[in-house]
């Protein structure tokens, strides 16, 4: 009789403690995985938002659309959003399936040119232009187009990301390409006058303001952090920009929902909030802080960047079916073949 009243009570315990588990379990709070950059931004952000909604986001910075390429390989994609990187990465995950579509409402303020197709919404406008280094190029002297970095006075003085480890310096080469006609002979020319590689295409700002390469070919809103940090120092940017006759090369960068059945509706409308938040006038302000253009018509654009710019157009659709393929042409030419 006591045996029996023993196992009773181990029996209700382990019922209540279930129980408990399956209460703490729906009153869990909601929380996602958010995969974004740069660093600085992310973190403004990151605080920005968990100021309204608690501790709710876990960010991943640096170079995640490394990450998100092997996890989408694995078959599990961690991340429950995306914001920034290139186009081509969510044009990747999207012919896939992997993306869940979702209209914000704050995307009705969006402007024409930023309005886009497909599960994901443009978040801000980024482009690939020339930085020099001041000390050691006059304004007059400074290249004013992508094709003067192949002359023989820059040899061995020009730096670019290296598109293997750097989404951004990835769609730079594809640009780069794509406006030589769609050979390699740019980049084998860059190749043959020395070009230099950093690990990402932000970066390529800190390589020139150092003296070790005097000209790159850098993601515009590096440079121009770097220009106001010294201005806001009262000092004398080491950088100058130059936006390319040719054209600079856009970038835009894209945020979107990851899909994933099996995540809750909690964390769900969470992801919304969080891209509702991106949109806002808030977030788009935050971004413009960082060099970032909003999409948005009712945020300005930061200083230092011109009201008109002159943009090759980008074949996008023919850069994510063709990922492989240029990754590896990319080696192959850097390698000389």
């Amino acid at each position: 009789m006591l045996k029996s009243k023993k196992m009773l009570l181990t029996t209700l315990l382990g019922l209540l403690v279930l129980i408990w588990g399956i209460q703490g379990m729906a009153n869990s709070p909601a929380k996602i995985t958010v995969y974004m950059g740069p660093i600085p931004l992310a973190q403004k952000l990151e605080a920005a938002f968990e100021a309204e909604h608690g501790d709710v986001l876990t960010v991943v910075s640096g170079p995640w659309c490394r990450r998100v390429r092997a996890e989408m390989e694995a078959g599990d994609i961690k991340a429950d959003v995306l914001y920034g990187a290139d186009l081509s990465i969510y044009l990747l995950l999207w012919g896939v399936g992997q993306l869940l579509p979702y209209s914000s409402p704050e995307a009705t303020a969006i402007k024409p040119e930023f309005r886009a197709e497909g599960p994901f919404t443009l978040a801000n406008g980024r482009y690939a232009a020339i930085v020099y280094n001041k000390r050691f190029v006059s304004p007059e002297e400074a290249p004013k187009g992508w094709n003067d970095l192949l002359d023989s006075k820059w040899k061995g003085k020009v730096v670019m990301g290296d598109p293997l480890l750097c989404s951004a310096a990835f769609a730079i080469v594809c640009g780069l390409v794509q406006s030589h006609g769609f050979d390699w002979d740019y980049i084998r020319a860059l190749r043959k006058n020395e070009v230099m590689l950093a690990n990402n295409a932000g970066k390529v700002a800190e390589v020139v303001a150092s003296g070790e390469a005097w000209v790159g070919i850098c993601v515009h809103d590096a440079a121009l952090r770097m220009i106001k940090k010294a201005e806001k120092q009262g000092l004398e940017p080491v950088l100058g920009i130059v936006w390319p006759k040719e054209g600079a090369i856009p970038i835009p960068r894209p945020a979107a929902i990851v899909w994933d059945e099996e995540r809750s509706e909690e964390d769900t409308t969470l992801a919304k909030a969080f891209l509702d938040f991106v949109l806002s006038p808030e977030g788009q302000r935050i971004a413009a802080k960082y060099g970032f253009i909003p999409v948005r018509a009712d945020v300005p654009t930061p200083a230092g960047i011109p009201k008109r710019i002159r943009a090759i157009p980008i074949d996008w659709d023919w850069i994510s079916k063709h990922d492989r393929i240029l990754r590896d042409k990319w080696q192959a030419v850097m390698a000389g073949n």
